[in-house]
């Protein structure tokens, strides 16, 4: 064996190390002045406002869901609809098929972190009664501090008793 290329190895190695080292804490830099730049927003409850597309981003390869949601920037959620595509055997066991099932949102409150992160309730009325839901949510993209885009996650499951995770994108007025 080569002694001067058994030698270099070690260095090789350490200069690797300290390269990948540089890099990741580049990236947890980039990472905090991300988070810090979150935090200076200043998210808050006016942060929400305007109306808002949804759809189901995630959850249940068995059900989907599209729909409107108005928040009036105080920490009300003011009003809603949606529809819900179902498998028809969620209403009617044995059921072949698919079904549509549409509801409205008659009110709701959201809470917004400085952070950007929040929850939020609902009362969706459908017509086999009435479900109150509630979400985790994270502002994914603002202008200023007015939220143009949120992810969300629902706590309980829906009605194929998956998570259901949501995008909402405001709309222009």
């Amino acid at each position: 064996m080569n002694v001067k290329l058994l030698m270099r190895r070690p260095l090789v190695v350490l200069v690797i190390m300290v390269g990948l080292g540089v890099v990741a804490m580049s990236a947890v830099s980039h990472w905090n002045d991300s988070s810090v730049a979150r935090a200076q927003a200043g998210f808050s409850a006016a942060s929400f406002q305007g109306t808002y597309a949804f759809v189901t981003a995630g959850g249940s390869i068995d059900e989907a869901t599209l729909g409107i949601l108005v928040a009036d920037g105080n920490g009300n959620i003011t009003s809603g609809s949606l529809t819900l595509n179902v498998p028809a055997s969620v209403l009617a066991p044995g059921a072949p098929g698919r079904t549509v099932i549409p509801a409205t949102v008659t009110q709701g409150s959201y809470t917004v972190n400085a952070n950007g992160t929040g929850t939020a309730t609902a009362t969706v009325n459908t017509p086999g009664g009435t479900l109150e839901r509630s979400f985790d949510f994270v502002i994914a993209q603002a202008d200023g501090s007015l939220a143009t885009e949120i992810f969300l996650a629902q706590r309980e499951p829906t009605l194929t008793e998956e998570l259901g995770y949501f995008k909402l994108k405001r709309l222009s007025e």
